[in-house]
């Protein structure tokens, strides 16, 4: 599902219902008004589904921009802005299980959605960022091929990657994984550590 403006009225509307195992949905924008009219509602434990590009906007007192019916859905989402009148993604507390990554997920103003993880929820909330990486020498000049190693926290390295021929890199580092039942486990991985050595070793 691609490159779609969908927008509808009224209580109750959906933008986009998944209701099938695997699906890519990409570049939409949805616009919807009423209460409980969902931007994205899941109504099917569907197993594989991508979103990337998306640009929703809901208007309601139950208006979530994603939102579970009485199922365990697994989805990824990126390089999207979520605008909700109330929190952006919601965990019904008849969630049982399912694994939810967001990278680069943000409201309009850049800021983190807000998520609501109702009480006896129960799946796993990733929350990553990317590392945008320039390097260059004292004297201005670019370095290329420099490797820049991220270590999270706990000092463990997670991301390593060489600089392109204009001095560029960009990782992909997990904020904060939130689980368990109620979402009661919050463990951050943030603030990251970042090493830069160039071919010349310095």
């Amino acid at each position: 599902i691609s490159n779609n403006i969908i927008t509808t009225t009224g209580n109750s509307s959906w933008g986009i219902n998944v209701a099938a195992v695997s699906n890519i949905i990409i570049n939409n924008t949805i616009t919807t008004s009423g209460n409980s009219s969902y931007g994205v509602f899941f109504g099917s434990s569907s197993t594989n589904t991508s979103f990337s590009g998306m640009n929703i906007n809901t208007n309601g007192s139950r208006a979530h921009a994603f939102y579970f019916g009485s199922t365990n859905p697994n989805f990824t989402i990126s390089d999207s802005v979520l605008n909700s009148s109330v929190q952006e993604f919601y965990v019904i507390s008849s969630a049982t299980g399912g694994m939810w990554n967001f990278t680069n997920v943000t409201k309009p103003n850049g800021a983190s959605i807000n998520v609501n993880w109702s009480m006896g929820a129960n799946g796993t909330l990733n929350m990553f960022w990317y590392l945008s990486a320039y390097t260059n020498y004292t004297n201005g000049s670019i370095a290329a091929n420099a490797n820049v190693s991220s270590y999270d926290a706990t000092g463990l390295l997670v991301a390593v990657n060489l600089t392109d021929s204009s001095g560029n890199t960009r990782q992909t580092l997990l904020e904060y994984k939130r689980n368990s039942t109620s979402g009661s486990n919050l463990t951050y991985y943030s603030n990251y550590s970042i090493n830069v050595t160039t071919p010349m070793g310095t």
